[in-house]
């Protein structure tokens, strides 16, 4: 009673003990030469969006939610274990997004490295208007006993966590602890002061932030003429990001260099690839709703007369949605874009051959490879063939039949000028499959004809991804790929609907599935024995295998049998509702001083939305009836347990 007390006089009095903050701009809080930086743009005004995202669907009203399961259920679980179910309700209640319209913004940055080549950067909440945060921020400092006080800043306490390490003695009583508290130089440190809250990698990048919250600092991020270029495109309310790719790379070829594994190698290379340092100035972008949809943009500032193997490719406008008709439905994502005469075949394949390198490939580039096979095999040249090709589309399957052990690669589709040049990259791929294979001649392709389509296909034996190649023609097009189906649907062709609005500039297009992108990250492909080709089937929706603690168990007490099922349902559930939202589409621009990528998820405000934000919640539900902790306590395996590490 006496701590409710407490609380209650805190929020009471808590408005006269908050002092109006000068710095309103997040950026403010951050060194002109950050690296990279994040934050959530103008609160109020992105709050209404995100009440008009869950409306309509259970989050709406989550204490009629709650309350009604609990109403409904004959399971004792759902009374006694349905407690982070209230917490997410709260996270979506109107009373919540009240308080997040009232901060003055949030953002992360990295802003360097250490001795240690580690990176250090913050992450800051200017809490505004916000008693309520505030106070949160405050009391969770306060009450905490494992949060000590390191030191201070400008004034200001910083605080880290600490257990203490408590022995006792011979009577079993605890023996006195040591009082000092010892700072950590890199670890999560965090200070708070009315109108600011700062998480920090360590107290030299926490001091940073709040010297600057307390106007001693100088050259900060919003006053960076790239920052302030790139804001005046991409900030609106929502996230928006900035990145200085030279400066980036450089410190983290520095960090690689001293044998920091900062990054993942190849996962560094293709952004290198893409983000050049050497032609790109600057990155920013923008995820926001707008229109119902929820859009995301991307752009790189370019330097004057910039050249890169990916900017020689993307130099083509005039890109239209015509080659997304040869994308088949379902699947997880597409790009076409179009060649530019008269480099068409320099530009296509000196980007092939900078992502070999990039991913650190031995032996032939894919350019010397093409040259082999032509005079190897008496074809005509790809070179030869890509002047006569308009445009390419590479599409990723949301699902394919593959034989056992199979490598799954993208479907490809060229589009040809005319139909000589479409049946002349037929001779290509057969060329191609010999050459990997090993073969002194020309495969013979076997046929068969899907949907009206007549596909050939090449036998795997040899083939480094393992499986079948598989072509076909019509018309102009060409297809290959490793589902047979597939190839055929893509072959054909189908009506696109909806699509980029706007595609002045336009060097590529694109389209998207979030269905088949969350499916093909939580679920593995069904395989079929060698040899054995079907028609491609709906993969089956694993059980869901949390990376949280961990109870020695009992097979009673495992999550399998009916358990599994369920949850296998639910899952496969929530994908086919991510199937119903429209596709997302997206351009690519290029001008002589940018390079822009804008995607749009049309029904992010709508029933279809709703509906999937309901399926997942069923699927969470489903994995917290998972059984409890077999060595008692009050521990189990539920939603928090299963997903994150729960203390």
């Amino acid at each position: 009673m006496n701590r409710f007390r407490l609380a209650l006089l805190s929020v009471v009095l808590a408005p006269a003990f908050v002092a109006a903050a000068d710095v309103t701009d997040p950026a403010r809080l951050f060194p002109a030469g950050t690296l990279a930086y994040a934050e959530v743009h103008k609160p109020a005004d992105f709050g209404p969006d995100l009440l008009a995202f869950v409306k309509g669907s259970l989050l709406e009203d989550s204490l009629k939610y709650v309350h009604d399961r609990r109403d409904a259920t004959k399971d004792a679980r759902d009374l006694t274990n349905k407690d982070e179910f209230g917490l997410i309700g709260l996270l979506a209640a109107p009373e919540m997004s009240g308080e997040f319209r009232k901060l003055g913004g949030a953002a992360v940055a990295v802003t360097g490295f250490n001795d240690r080549h580690d990176p250090e950067g913050a992450f800051a909440v200017l809490t505004g208007e916000s008693t309520a945060v505030g106070l949160a921020v405050r009391g969770w400092l306060t009450v905490n006993p494992h949060v000590r006080r390191v030191g201070t800043a400008s004034g200001v306490p910083v605080f880290q966590v600490r257990y203490p390490n408590i022995n006792t003695g011979p009577n079993g009583q605890p023996l006195p602890v040591d009082a000092a508290v010892t700072e950590g130089p890199s670890e999560p440190t965090f200070a708070y002061t009315p109108g600011l809250f700062v998480v920090g990698t360590g107290r030299p990048a926490v001091a940073a932030v709040v010297a600057r919250f307390k106007g001693e600092g100088k050259d900060a991020l919003a006053d960076a003429p790239a920052f302030q270029a790139a804001a005046a495109k991409d900030r609106h309310p929502g996230l928006f990001w900035y990145a200085a790719p030279k400066d980036l790379c450089a410190k983290l070829d520095a960090a690689r260099k001293a044998g920091g594994e900062t990054v993942d190698a190849d996962a560094y290379a293709l952004f290198k690839l893409a983000a050049d340092p050497r032609t790109v100035r600057a990155a920013s972008g923008s995820v926001r709703f707008r229109d119902k949809g929820l859009s995301a943009a991307a752009a790189f500032a370019l330097e004057p007369a910039a050249k890169s193997p990916l900017l020689d490719l993307l130099s083509s406008p005039g890109a239209t949605s015509d080659g997304l008709r040869h994308v088949p439905a379902g699947a997880t994502g597409a790009v076409s874009v179009t060649l530019r005469k008269p480099r068409r075949a320099e530009a296509l394949l000196g980007l092939l051959d900078a992502v070999a390198k990039a991913q650190g490939i031995l032996g032939r580039r894919p350019s010397e490879a093409a040259a082999e096979a032509r005079d190897k095999f008496k074809v005509e040249g790809a070179d030869a063939l890509l002047a006569r090709t308009a445009a390419v589309t590479l599409v990723a399957p949301g699902r394919q039949d593959l034989p056992a052990g199979a490598v799954a690669l993208p479907l490809l589709v060229l589009h040809a000028e005319d139909a000589a040049t479409a049946a002349a990259w037929a001779e290509v791929a057969r060329a191609v499959a010999a050459d990997l294979s090993g073969a002194a001649a020309l495969p013979d392709p076997t046929t068969e004809t899907v949907g009206g389509q007549k596909v050939f296909s090449l036998p795997p034996a040899g083939l480094p991804w393992k499986a079948p190649l598989h072509y076909a023609v019509n018309g102009p097009v060409f297809v290959a790929g490793l589902d047979r189906t597939l190839v055929a649907a893509a072959a054909t062709g189908r009506a696109v609907t909806g699509g980029p609005v706007d595609l002045a500039d336009a060097v590529a297009v694109g389209t998207f599935s979030l269905g088949g992108w969350v499916r093909g990250l939580a679920t593995e492909p069904k395989e079929a024995k060698v040899g054995e080709l079907k028609p491609a089937t709906k993969p089956v929706a694993q059980p869901f295998r949390g990376r949280g603690r961990r109870f020695p168990q009992n097979p009673a007490a495992e999550p399998d049998g009916e358990q599994v099922k369920l949850e296998a349902k639910a899952l496969a559930d929530w994908f086919d509702s991510l199937d119903g939202l429209p596709a997302a589409h997206g351009v690519v621009r290029r001008t002589p001083a940018e390079l822009r990528v804008e995607w749009v998820q049309p029904g992010a405000h709508g029933p279809a939305a709703s509906k999937a934000i309901d399926k997942l919640l069923g699927w969470l539900d489903r994995v917290n009836a998972r059984p409890g902790n077999p060595n008692g306590g009050t521990e189990r395996e539920g939603l928090f347990n299963g997903i994150i590490t729960k203390e």
